[in-house]
């Protein structure tokens, strides 16, 4: 009998080691299936935006987020997921919000209002251009 009692807090402990180690917890996630994605944005008299920044919204995936600082009137997107980052865009369609200018280090002026598209923004696979215009 008392091998008995010895045996079963050793054979507990061996298969809780057994299940910790097979695997139960947080499985790696798979990256995005993503692709480069670049482009300008130009105002409604056609010229170019300097600067500000632009942010996609997917319109079926809530887990990702877009998005790009505009320079010179240019940006590449990237893609943030609870997968990592990624340089680029999984094909789709998007809101697209932009943010015209440069964030003020002066209290005494606030951050440009975000504009939002009236339009949504769809990325076909193998789309690598996009030119957005602020209305």
């Amino acid at each position: 009998m008392p091998e008995r009692m010895i045996f079963r807090p050793a054979w507990r402990l061996w298969w809780l080691l057994l299940v910790s180690l097979s695997g139960c917890g947080d499985a790696a996630l798979p990256a995005l299936d993503v692709q480069p994605v670049s482009g300008r944005v130009k105002l409604a008299d056609d010229t170019i935006l300097q600067q500000g920044i632009v942010e996609l919204r997917s319109q079926t995936r809530q887990d990702i987020s877009i998005n790009a600082v505009i320079k010179d009137g240019t940006f590449t997107l990237v893609t943030l997921s609870s997968a990592g980052k990624d340089n680029g865009v999984p094909p789709g369609t998007y809101d697209v919000r932009i943010t015209a200018g440069g964030m003020s280090v002066q209290g005494d002026t606030a951050p440009p209002a975000p504009v939002t598209l009236n339009a949504p923004l769809t990325i076909a696979p193998g789309q690598t251009e996009i030119e957005l215009t602020l209305p």
